[in-house]
């Protein structure tokens, strides 16, 4: 009987325990994004329990320098600090939630949520994490220069164009899914956007066309191009299918190709987004397309008019003999 309520009084004990544990106050979770996209807007989220006691406040730290505070028995229940790149949604701010807008470069730090208690206890207890404040580019990579079609043998080469964006992104080509070895990329100086700093970058690509580059039962090379950033855990992607071609350019290949050449002189000039340098490629490819069209035709008419001369060369001699026997009749009746 002894040992049954010492049994009773131990659940007993221990059940008051886990009950205080369960009423104290404590902060469950704090929801920060790790990244956030430049001039977007995100949602800061502190869910807490105070148990059975009375919330005194909450109030949010950006590195250790309070921007927002909420104590529900003032009034207003809602004051806001001044800090550099801190703008607060008050129609989205409450005791558990907050939103920041327009987010610049100075928005990135490490944010806390402290929540603190009233009397006769007056606990406190607080919990951080950090938020990167990046520019995600505005599109995939832009590749340009490589053609469609290509043949065993034939030189492949081309360039591929990030979008603006924070920080310099990391450009890689991918052959097949395999990455492309030093040897076939080509890394090209940075481009920096006067407007801030915001980066774009530019890497070629050139290897010579193999038959093992064709696979599947389609004879296709999957061609990719891969912008990433923070140590490659964003990435941004363009992939184009090349078909195996088994025989020659035709006229419309040859202009590809003519403007693959031009592409590859230099990527941060050609790129389509210097939409004047562009201009001036088309014209060089069709004064080149033109000129190799009239060379044709300047040939074909030159064919054209030798064989017309050859044709004409025994009539002419035909011609010439009748005037001579004409000539002698007449010069045999004036004797």
């Amino acid at each position: 009987m002894v040992k049954y309520v010492y049994s009773v009084i131990v659940i007993a004990c221990a059940s008051a325990y886990l009950c205080v544990l369960t009423l104290a106050l404590k902060i469950i979770d704090v929801l920060v994004p790790r990244y956030a996209d430049l001039k977007q807007s995100v949602k800061l989220e502190c869910n807490f329990d105070v148990g059975h006691d009375k919330l005194y406040s909450v109030k949010w730290y950006k590195d250790d320098h309070e921007f927002y505070r909420f104590v529900p028995e003032d009034r207003p229940t809602i004051q806001v600090f001044h800090l550099p790149g801190i703008i607060l949604d008050l129609s989205h701010c409450n005791m558990r939630k907050i939103k920041l807008s327009n987010l610049t470069l100075q928005t990135s730090g490490i944010y806390r949520c402290e929540v603190s208690t009233d009397g006769p206890k007056f606990e406190m207890v607080f919990k951080s994490a950090n938020m990167n404040v990046l520019a995600y580019p505005e599109e995939n990579p832009l590749i340009e220069g490589v053609l469609n079609r290509y043949a065993v043998g034939d030189l492949l080469s081309g360039n591929c164009t990030s979008s603006k964006s924070y920080p310099q992104p990391l450009m890689t080509w991918y052959v097949n899914g395999v990455q492309a070895s030093n040897n076939q990329m080509e890394n090209y100086p940075v481009m920096v956007n006067p407007e801030g700093p915001l980066y774009s970058k530019a890497v070629g690509i050139r290897f010579k066309v193999e038959k093992d580059h064709f696979q599947g039962p389609n004879e296709e090379l999957d061609l990719t191009c891969e912008a990433s950033l923070i140590q490659e855990q964003l990435k941004w992607r363009k992939m184009i299918v090349i078909q195996s071609l088994t025989q020659s350019y035709t006229e419309n290949m040859f202009l590809e190709k003519y403007r693959n050449n031009i592409n590859t002189i230099n990527p941060a000039v050609t790129s389509s987004r210097h939409p004047v340098i562009n201009i001036f490629s088309f014209i060089t490819i069709i004064v080149g397309h033109r000129m190799l069209k009239f060379g044709r035709e300047d040939k074909n008419n030159r064919t054209n008019r030798i064989k017309n001369i050859s044709n004409e060369l025994p009539r002419i001699s035909r011609n010439k003999g009748q005037r001579g026997e004409e000539d002698s009749c007449r010069s045999a009746q004036t004797r």
